[in-house]
């Protein structure tokens, strides 16, 4: 062929001269138009490779180098394997064959087979073949590419948006805030945020399984989409919140509307497999003129406000302010302090006697938890344990306790005290999530202390949460010996059908009841009533703040079972709490004017 543009370029690499001149002669009678070059070592070849073009390549198997299989597996680690390869040797051997063609060769023909018309074939095969190879991982690659764009989007998407209600995620919705907040800016126009947190969400997942809970937040965000105007933005902030940037408001109080229409619409119950249920939501409310600062700190702030909601009572929305901010940061410092109190056993128990009214004895304490903070001193347990409930920490506070309590027990034996039964009051986190039986028979277990030395307290309002659940938590809890105490008695409205069926042992009066005794006519009667319905069920009462001389006396006259209150101790710490025992173990007080001395 004259055409330079049809002359194939071809590489042989043989180191046999004489067979390299034959090879040279035979091709020169094929019908190709060919330029060949040759070299007779395996570096040679490597090199023309990577400097050269080639249509084709003749590579003897044995050169004095390396072997054909050494350069196919050099040009495959080198990514140059793209120009066809025919393997020549002397020798016809299956097993080189199949290795050479594994490796990448396309062809594998004797020298002693060496014509023009098998060279001819096998070159115009072989570069027919690499042309289709090449095509094939044109098109792999074009599917590698597609299925690449695919997944990218999938993952743009993932990073973006929530999978479960396609709404913007957090990291979207910062980014539509901030563009938001720079064109209120521009135009002075006013803008504002609403963080909304669904109530008692975690029990609907725990008590009826996330598949319902998934339901549930794909109902609401519509719900939520349908009160929004176009210009706002809706997102799945968290896992039961959602966040509402209204771009354009014209008064403070349009916030507040949005926020009544949200509240409204929960009114509605959500049907979910035959289920038809209830759910209310809390709303914090920021204003883009109420701080300085970007994304972060709006929605920061209408989750504070939000928080607020829950701390006041849940179902309802309230405006951000600078005083919310101070009580958060309160409330993250002393979370993280519970945190290093917990790792660095800082707590300690007290115990606050409880005097039986006819003997005088102590027949009981209440382990009370406290905290001496390095650098603030005496932290009251009002306010650190509110703390802890409205996070995890109270299910680790409690663990500590029973462990603290139970030990101490153990001690107090092992010292031959004899000790009264010692009460501990569960919240009602640790108490729904239902390994409470567990936990308390572990920790038995481990300190060697029998059940009938612990009782577990738990308020009234807790009781009538999930009544049929606690009734079983209950009963598995006497099982183990344990006494169960109603606390804060009065203050929940028992039904008196449930309060008959609690395996419980004691009524616990709140002191509520207690501080107007006996001046208040009603706090007597309701507590004449409390009394008089617990020893009908057969169960004893105990009175907590007896403070004085003038209560005492009336619970004794109504024939009251215990008394817990300063009027008769203080929560006593171990060594003070110790010297008690021993005291009432060596004397035995009967009188009323000697009830002080146990």
């Amino acid at each position: 062929m004259d055409d330079s543009t049809d002359t194939l370029q071809i590489l042989l690499v043989e180191d046999n001269r004489a067979m390299s001149a034959v090879i040279q002669e035979l091709l020169s009678h094929t019908q190709l138009t060919l330029a060949i070059t040759c070299t007779d070592t395996g570096q040679g070849a490597l090199q023309l490779l990577s400097t050269k073009a080639f249509d084709c390549v003749l590579l003897d198997y044995e050169l004095p180098d390396y072997n054909a299989n050494e350069i196919l597996q050099k040009l495959n680690a080198q990514q140059q394997l793209t120009v066809p390869i025919i393997i020549l040797t002397g020798h016809s051997q299956e097993k080189l064959a199949s290795t050479v063609l594994a490796l990448g060769a396309i062809d594998f023909i004797t020298k002693s087979e060496c014509s023009p018309e098998r060279l001819n074939r096998a070159i115009t095969y072989a570069i027919s073949r690499n042309k289709f190879r090449q095509l094939q991982a044109d098109d792999e690659k074009a599917v590698m590419s597609k299925q690449l764009n695919s997944a990218t989007a999938e993952t743009d998407f993932l990073l973006n948006y929530d999978p479960l209600t396609q709404l913007p995620n957090r990291e979207l919705f910062k980014c539509y805030v901030t563009k938001g907040l720079a064109r209120a800016a521009r135009h002075q126009l006013k803008v504002c945020l609403l963080y909304i947190d669904l109530d008692d969400f975690k029990r609907i997942n725990d008590t009826l399984g996330h598949d319902v809970g998934d339901n549930i937040l794909k109902s609401f965000s519509r719900r939520l989409q349908s009160i929004i105007r176009t210009n706002d933005t809706l997102c799945r902030i968290g896992e039961d919140e959602f966040a509402i940037y209204l771009d354009f408001t014209q008064n403070d109080c349009d916030a507040a509307i949005v926020a009544e229409k949200i509240i409204r619409t929960t009114t509605i119950p959500i049907e979910v497999n035959q289920y038809n249920l209830h759910i209310s939501c809390s709303i914090g409310i920021s204003h883009h003129d109420s701080f300085s600062g970007g994304s972060e700190v709006l929605i920061g702030n209408a989750q504070t406000a939000m928080l607020m909601v829950k701390q006041q009572g849940k179902n309802s929305y309230t405006y951000y302010s600078d005083e919310m901010t101070a009580k958060a940061k309160k409330r993250l410092y002393l979370e993280q302090e519970i945190r290093h109190a917990l790792d660095n056993d800082d707590f300690y128990m007290v115990y606050q006697p409880k005097i039986d009214v006819k003997t005088s004895q102590v027949t009981g304490a209440e382990a009370l938890i406290r905290w001496h903070h390095p650098i603030d001193g005496f932290i009251s347990p009002n306010d650190f344990i509110p703390v802890a409930e409205e996070s995890d920490l109270i299910l680790k506070l409690d663990k500590y306790i029973l462990d603290k309590v139970i030990s101490q027990i153990s001690h107090w034996q092992k010292q031959s005290l004899n000790v009264p039964v010692i009460s501990v009051n569960i919240p009602s986190r640790e108490f729904q999530r239902g390994d409470i039986v567990s936990c308390v028979q572990h920790t038995l277990h481990h300190y060697q202390v029998i059940g009938s030395q612990l009782e577990i307290e738990i308020t009234e309002r807790l009781l009538m949460d999930h009544c049929e659940e606690n009734i079983k938590i209950l009963n598995r809890l006497k099982d183990l010996d344990i006494h169960i105490s109603v606390d804060d008695f009065g203050t929940g409205y028992s039904s008196l059908s449930y309060l008959v069926q609690f395996p419980c042992d004691v009524l616990k009066i709140d002191k509520c009841f207690i501080d107007m005794l006996p001046h208040s006519k009603e706090n007597c009667q309701i507590v004449e009533a409390i009394i008089m319905l617990a020893h009908k069920l057969g169960k004893d009462v105990v009175a907590e703040g007896v403070e004085t001389e003038a209560q005492y006396q009336y619970l004794r006259a109504l024939n009251c079972d215990q008394i817990q209150g300063y009027y008769f101790d203080k929560p006593l710490d171990i060594l003070d709490f110790a010297a008690k025992l021993t005291k009432c173990d060596v004397r035995n007080i009967n009188t009323s004017s000697n009830r002080h001395a146990c």
